[in-house]
């Protein structure tokens, strides 16, 4: 690196070479096209003698971006020089789960049986991955053999059966295979607390319908569900009204304007009359005995506040296995709680996204304990995996847009500060101001404009590495809030703090919260007189559509050293290409200040 130049491609790739590790988490959060195009340079110049480490990893990052998943493709022709070096050795074995999950996804499912016939995996990730080499709907252009369905089902049911409970297996009719899945249980509860489902839907189709079913056929009988229709339009009447005859437990609602799903789930639970309260979404399917062990995990090991369960991601084929995508999760959707934790604490915010993670969290600050999830290890409730899903339009792959790090930032700063004090976090969107400011992202909102005198950019994470960095910015932002100074930051990663905590320091986040600085998303519009990159690093994280930015002056500060880019208009796509693939542009004046003043006349 030399001293006046810090070249996009040289530095990614020299990432690249010296901590490929870092360059594909970088990737995978951002998708910057500097990353994404030192990744292609290495995929195809590496020595095909490379480490396995390495090669793995730059497979998983060309799976997880989804580039070239197919076995002619980039991903695919990694993974399977990858499956190609595999031998008996510890590496081997290591890798040996993502490799064989790779294959799958880059659809060379023969090779993935190979080498997991000649390397067995014994975990519970490769217990998934072998259902999906032997899925038949994943490779079938037609309708399978009925044998080969039934060795699917055989091996899918196999953790069912083990924890005594009914397993999957499938209807003769369907829109897709996932509407088409179903398990059979003669069994009834009868006696115990009446526990309130809300579903919310807009638009409905099948998959509400598979939604519902899977509830009505529940073996813990007393229950009422709630479907809340976000009001759709009149065309949708009938078959709302046919979903609600489906069992007498099912209760209407519709709605006269469209407001969202959070709201509208919190209109249903004041509907509830039930004990317990508890959501289903309306286009994924449940284990008829979901309510059952959720519920009693819930009352046998009180005093827990609420339980949630471990839910699985499946594709419309019927496979786990899909690129970026968490196999496994605890969801924030299935929470389950008494009727006291909800009037205590109040419901879910209005916010469009994220408000369910939110609340989930605002109830394990005000008990001091985390939700446990319902132990059960088979899947109780598939998550289907579609591009129209709410998750699939919010994240994409492992990338989540910095909105929802913010917001996450923002309630947890909250949260904190009001542990254990159940009046304090109680919140009712109906009655109370906002408690911290929520990005346009999560409220669903267009992006907003906005006009700075001063926009830092930097990677806000926690971390210890830049402890002594955030402390400096934080001095110099209050300072140039108090001096009367509009004042914002853009939060950008940098490769080299991979690994920070998702949430901003306190410091940062409380200047934030009470509003003496702005957080400016990378797709809102700003106008900024000075423009200040605190480390050039950072300005590799740039997303795919250059943020809307416009300055007057820019600075880059790199070790102690500020260096003034003064051209008539930037934008950071100039920045980007230009002060970091090469730091002084020929049309820029370069200069170095006599003193370190941002804001000197």
């Amino acid at each position: 690196m030399t001293r006046h130049a810090f070249p996009a491609t040289r530095a990614a790739r020299a990432l690249a070479r010296q901590a490929p590790d870092l360059l594909v988490r970088h990737a995978a959060a951002t998708a910057s096209p500097v990353t994404l195009a030192a990744l292609g340079h290495a995929a195809s110049t590496a020595p095909p003698n490379r480490a396995l480490d390495s090669l793995v990893a730059l497979a998983r990052a060309h799976r997880v971006l989804g580039l070239g998943l197919s076995p002619e493709g980039d991903a695919g022709r990694l993974f399977r020089e990858a499956a190609e070096r595999m031998d008996d050795g510890r590496a081997s074995r290591r890798h040996r789960d993502r490799v064989v999950e790779g294959l799958i996804s880059t659809q060379q499912i023969p090779l993935a049986r190979e080498l997991d016939e000649r390397l067995p995996g014994t975990t519970e990730r490769a217990h998934l991955f072998r259902q999906d080499i032997v899925n038949p709907y994943l490779i079938a252009a037609v309708e399978p053999s009925a044998d080969a369905v039934e060795r699917w089902l055989h091996l899918a049911g196999e953790r069912h059966r083990a924890e005594g409970i009914e397993p999957p297996a499938l209807t003769r009719t369907g829109a897709t295979v996932f509407d088409r899945i179903t398990a059979t249980s003669s069994a009834r509860v009868d006696a115990g607390p009446l526990v309130s489902v809300v579903m919310t839907t807009y638009r409905p189709d099948h998959m509400v319908e598979t939604a519902v079913r899977s509830m009505v056929a529940q073996t813990w009988q007393n229950w009422e569900l709630l479907l809340v229709d976000d009001a759709s339009p009149l065309d949708y009447r009938d078959y709302l009204h046919w979903l609600a005859d489906l069992d007498g437990r099912i209760r209407l609602i519709r709605c006269d304007d469209n407001a969202g799903v959070h709201r509208r789930r919190a209109d249903g639970w004041r509907e509830a009359r039930g004990d317990y309260l508890t959501a289903q979404d309306s286009d994924d399917w449940v284990h008829p005995r979901r309510l059952e062990r959720q519920l009693r995990h819930l009352i046998e090991e009180s005093p827990i506040p609420a339980t949630m369960l471990h839910t699985s991601r499946m594709t419309e084929q019927g496979g786990w296995v899909h690129p970026g995508g968490a196999w496994r999760q605890a969801m924030n959707s299935s929470l389950l709680m008494h009727r006291s934790v909800w009037e205590a604490l109040g419901t879910l915010a209005d916010e469009r996204r994220s408000a369910d993670a939110e609340y989930r969290r605002r109830i394990e600050a005000a008990f001091e304990r985390e939700i446990p999830a319902e132990p059960t290890r088979a899947p109780l409730t598939h998550i289907r995996r579609h591009d129209e899903s709410e998750s699939a339009l919010a994240f994409s792959m492992m990338r989540m847009h910095p909105g929802y790090r913010a917001y996450r930032s923002a309630f947890t700063a909250w949260h904190g500060e009001r542990r254990g004090d159940h009046a304090a976090l109680r919140y009712d969107p109906r009655r109370d101001a906002p408690r911290f400011p929520v990005p346009a992202i999560v409220r669903a909102d267009g992006p907003p404009q906005h006009e700075l005198d001063v926009l830092y950019v930097l990677d806000p994470r926690s971390s210890d590495r830049a402890a002594a960095l955030h402390r400096a910015v934080v001095g110099e932002l209050a300072a140039l809030a108090d001096s009367g100074l509009r004042v914002g930051i853009m939060a950008m990663l940098s490769p080299h703090l991979a690994h920070a905590f998702e949430s901003s320091p306190a410091e940062l986040q409380a200047l934030i919260t009470t509003g003496r600085v702005t957080e400016v998303m990378l797709d809102e519009a700003v106008t900024v007189d000075r423009l200040v990159v605190r480390h050039p690093e950072t300005l590799l994280g740039a997303a795919p559509g250059n943020p809307a930015v416009r300055a007057r002056h820019v600075e880059i500060t790199r070790t102690g050293r500020t260096e003034r880019l003064l051209p008539r208009s930037v934008t950071t796509r100039a920045v980007r290409r230009d002060a970091l693939a090469r730091l002084v542009h020929p049309g820029y004046r370069l200069r170095r200040p006599r003193a370190t003043r941002l804001l000197g006349s």
